[in-house]
C-alpha cells in the first residue's frame, strides 16, 4: 500500500500538482523529501504528548 501512495505522490508531483499526505513525528521528512507539500497532522498525539510533559514537570506531592 506504501508504495502505492508513494507512485501517486511522485506521480502528482510530475504534472505540477501539489501532493499531499497524512503523516506523524516518524513520517512527515520522509514524505516532505517524496514531494508532499499538503500534509495532514493529527493533532490528538500531539496534544496528549504535550499534557503529559506538562504533568510531569509538576511539583506534585
Amino acid at each position: 500500500m506504501l508504495r502505492v501512495v508513494d507512485e501517486a505522490i511522485s506521480r502528482i508531483v510530475a504534472n505540477g500538482r501539489t501532493a499531499g499526505a497524512l503523516v506523524n513525528d516518524a513520517t512527515a521528512n520522509d514524505y516532505i523529501a517524496k514531494g508532499a507539500r499538503f500534509l495532514g497532522i493529527p493533532w490528538t498525539p500531539w496534544i496528549a504528548k504535550g499534557a503529559r510533559n506538562f504533568l510531569d514537570q509538576l511539583d506534585t506531592p
